[in-house]
């Protein structure tokens, strides 16, 4: 029988690799042959930003498929997710995206409903509540603005005819009065005023967190602030009657508070000699309201005034009849005599606690009164801002590399793991299998004595030992162009790669072993084409420059893994791919 030649050998051996490593590489990819494993269902959203194809699905916390694809369908994101077999979840489950983990990953939750029958392969899940968004709180600000705009155009006409005219100059003089004293009780207590803005400057920033947390309640809110003025607009006259029987109880609550009266009526006045420069530009803004142009002129002269005032007043009389009768959220406050005794309590635990926050007591006092709180808040934010920067820079990649030598008829490994703290730096390590191992010369010497008398016997044996090596080696990348140094299979050594075409081409040169005894330095030219995400084939000239039988050249192949795969392949989700 005719012997199979060494390039058919090699041929059969290199197809075979590609064919098992395609086929571990599939199996560990997330495809699989065949239709795979479980059962699919679809769900459609408004929106799925941040997600990503294989991500997980979670039921209750616990991971139950993967989002097998993301697709656009009728102006929606169709999502088609792959569920385990011993999942079963009702009919009426719905789903929704949601974000989790220290780097803000996306991920699909599943909430089962209580419908006696089971999702199966090719249901629809419905979507659940999307979450809150910025978009739906603007679009309700806007409505709210839309509201204010019509009220200033009913106050332009209240203002328009000479009784209006008249009781704003009225109202003018009056705060000029209120002015001067408003300067005294200023000059007074300016510290004072210094310390409230502080703590109203904290004040806001615990607001504006609170906005942020509570997006969807702020909605609801100015649904319910739309409906209230509403509901004013036609009660207001039972309101007007009920005003007299509260000034009544206010009668009483001014007897009992006659001395904390007197104290801010002094301060009052005093604060009105502050008002005077306030007045001189209102008296400009009273001469300019007095021509017809202009905003203020339109609102004083449009004869329309009275007519809107009509309906706002009868608008009015209808919130005033249902506060007489006790509806609605005043109409208890008007007749409820609990509200006084209530009101009383909650004032003095508010002067309570705005007495600690100016002391410094508590959380909210040291916040607003102590410097280091906020610089350690800066600090720990600035940490946890630089941490995820670092988390999104680092990349971890482990490959394994088989050549086959044809000249020597054996295979050459490498296990490889390359630490990229930086997108332009990195760290290669390598323990590499090699059959050749280290070759070297031992000279040994031996005195032999026989009938001629003593002679020395020098003998030569080759030796070949350290069949692993290693490498340990620093690359810097500029461009297409990467230079490396370190180890390379345990010696010294430099090397560079040229990248092309999206990495997917690379062409090496690695020059090392200077120091070696006999021959040249070792030479060794590859290059790699990656074909699919973890797959690669190579091929090259090994110690070309020899020419003492070191020189060989081969073919090989590889796989590769980077740090999200690696993440799969360690996760619950690898055994649904399996």
């Amino acid at each position: 029988m005719k012997r199979m030649s060494p390039e058919a050998k090699v041929g059969l051996l290199v197809l075979a690799g590609v064919i098992l490593l395609t086929y571990m590489a599939l199996r560990l990819g997330r495809v699989g042959f065949g239709a795979g494993g479980g059962y699919r269902v679809t769900l459609r959203l408004e929106n799925a930003v941040g997600l990503a194809r294989e991500g997980e699905v979670l039921v209750a916390g616990i991971p139950v498929g993967i989002v097998e694809d993301i697709r656009l369908k009728g102006g929606q994101a169709e999502l088609v997710l792959r569920l385990r077999d011993d999942v079963k979840l009702p009919v009426d489950t719905v789903g929704s995206l949601r974000t989790h983990g220290v780097l803000g990953e996306k991920y699909v939750e599943l909430v089962p409903g209580r419908a006696s029958r089971y999702l199966k392969d090719g249901d629809e899940v419905s979507p659940g509540v999307p979450p809150g968004d910025l978009d739906r709180l603007v679009t309700s600000l806007n409505s709210v603005s839309d509201d204010v705009k019509r009220v200033t155009e009913r106050l332009a006409n209240v203002l328009g005819t000479p009784e209006g005219e008249q009781t704003l100059r009225e109202m003018i003089e009056g705060l000029r009065d209120t002015a001067v004293g408003l300067r005294s009780v200023i000059e007074e207590n300016r510290e004072d005023l210094r310390q409230t803005l502080a703590n109203l400057r904290g004040l806001t920033a615990d607001l504006r967190e609170l906005v942020a947390a509570n997006r969807e309640g702020i909605d609801e809110t100015v649904a319910n602030t739309r409906r209230l003025t509403r509901t004013l607009a036609e009660r207001t006259p039972a309101i007007a009657d009920n005003l007299e029987r509260l000034t009544g109880r206010l009668d009483a609550v001014v007897a009992e508070n006659r001395e904390d009266l007197r104290a801010s009526l002094s301060n009052l006045r005093r604060a009105t000699a502050r008002l005077d420069e306030t007045l001189a530009s209102i008296r400009d803004l009273a001469e300019a309201a007095g021509s017809p142009e202009g905003t203020l002129g339109r609102l004083i002269h449009d004869d329309s005034l009275y007519r809107e005032l009509e309906g706002t007043l009868a608008d009015l009389r209808s919130v005033m009849g249902r506060i007489e009768r006790g509806e609605g959220t005043l109409g208890k406050l008007m007749t409820d005599d609990t509200v006084y005794s209530e009101l009383t309590e909650t004032l003095g635990n508010l002067r309570s606690i705005t007495d600690k926050i100016d002391r410094g007591q508590g959380t909210i006092g040291r916040l607003v009164n102590e410097d280091s709180v906020h610089e350690n808040l800066n600090q720990t934010l600035e940490g946890i801002t630089n941490f995820v920067a670092g988390a999104n820079r680092f990349r971890l990649e482990v490959s394994y590399r088989g050549e086959y030598l044809a000249q020597l008829g054996e295979s050459k490994s490498y296990f490889g793991l390359t630490i990229q703290p930086r997108q332009d730096r990195f760290y290669y390590l390598a323990l590499v299998d090699d059959p050749r191992g280290e070759t070297r010369t031992k000279i040994t010497e031996r005195v032999v004595t026989d009938d001629t008398g003593t002679h020395t016997i020098r003998e030569e044996k080759t030796v070949t030992d350290d069949r692993f090596k290693f490498s340990a080696q620093v690359g810097k990348r500029f461009s297409f162009l990467t230079v490396r140094g370190g180890l390379f299979e345990s010696t010294g050594g430099v090397g560079a790669d040229l990248d092309f075409w999206s990495d997917r081409l690379r062409l090496t040169l690695e020059a090392f072993d200077f120091a070696r005894e006999e021959g040249p330095v070792h030479l060794k030219a590859s290059a790699r084409w990656l074909f699919w995400k973890h797959l690669f084939v190579t091929a090259g000239a090994d110690d070309f420059l020899d020419d003492r039988g070191r020189a060989d050249y081969f073919v090989g192949g590889g796989i590769r893994f980077v740090d999200e795969d690696l993440k799969f392949l360690l996760s619950p989700a690898a055994n649904l791919a399996r």
